[in-house]
């Protein structure tokens, strides 16, 4: 796999209305996303990619679901696959309380929902470089 930057996001939300805006966004910032609402499908899409040759600059899982799993127990089934995704944790769940340090569970960094259009940026920044953007 080319370790150049391919500008694919893999994206798991489950929420259609928030799914659709967070692609959208995506989209403005310059990034091809591949928008899935469930992890089992998030796994899926990350293995076919790898087995195409192709790569994601990052994934963007919501950690809380409806329906099946979860980003925790999806980031785990994704670095079975690959040890060095780079993945960012979504959740609208703690907005005005400070988020847990998910990166001791390898994330690289955490958006709590609603975020801006900056905000995004520079948490994708984060994720891909490891580099923090002020």
């Amino acid at each position: 796999m080319s370790k150049e930057a391919c500008d694919r996001v893999l994206l798991m939300e489950d929420d259609p209305a928030v799914g659709e805006m967070m692609e959208k966004m995506l989209l403005q910032l310059g990034f091809d996303p591949h928008w899935v609402r469930r992890g089992e499908h998030a796994i899926q899409a990350y293995r076919e990619t790898l087995m195409t040759g192709q790569c994601y600059d990052s994934v963007i899982l919501d950690l809380f679901v409806e329906e099946g799993m979860g980003g925790i127990e999806t980031l785990k089934g994704l670095r079975e696959l690959d040890p060095n995704v780079k993945a960012l944790a979504a959740t609208g769940a703690m907005r005005d309380q400070a988020l847990p340090d998910y990166t001791e569970i390898g994330f690289r960094t955490t958006l709590a929902k609603p975020f801006t259009m900056n905000e995004l940026s520079r948490a994708l920044q984060m994720t891909v470089t490891g580099v923090s953007v002020e």
